[in-house]
């Protein structure tokens, strides 16, 4: 049986769930990264690419897709850009 697919809240592709990073947030609280895809909560899903992260960050894809209450924080945002910074991956699109 072939692996779940996901969809990535910054450009739209389909992928397996390992392809993507996983965030999850509890009745609209900010959004943490679970790697491990283990937390309860909404879930987004996201490329591990630096476009997507941009694309996802510019279009508030998160609120959307997690149901969020209030904006991303410019504390969240830096975190993307770290993890995304850290992650060594380079633009494929």
């Amino acid at each position: 049986m072939p692996a779940p697919l996901r969809t990535c809240i910054g450009c739209g592709r389909k992928a397996a769930r390992s392809e993507f990073w996983r965030f999850k947030s509890q009745r609209g609280a900010a959004p943490v990264f679970d790697p491990g895809d283990k937390n309860a909560g909404r879930g987004a899903s996201l490329c591990q690419r630096p476009l997507c992260v941009e694309k996802a960050i510019s279009r508030r894809a998160f609120e959307r897709a997690l149901k969020l209450k209030q904006p991303l924080s410019s504390g969240f945002k830096d975190q993307l850009r770290q993890l995304n910074a850290e992650s060594g991956l380079k633009v494929n699109s």
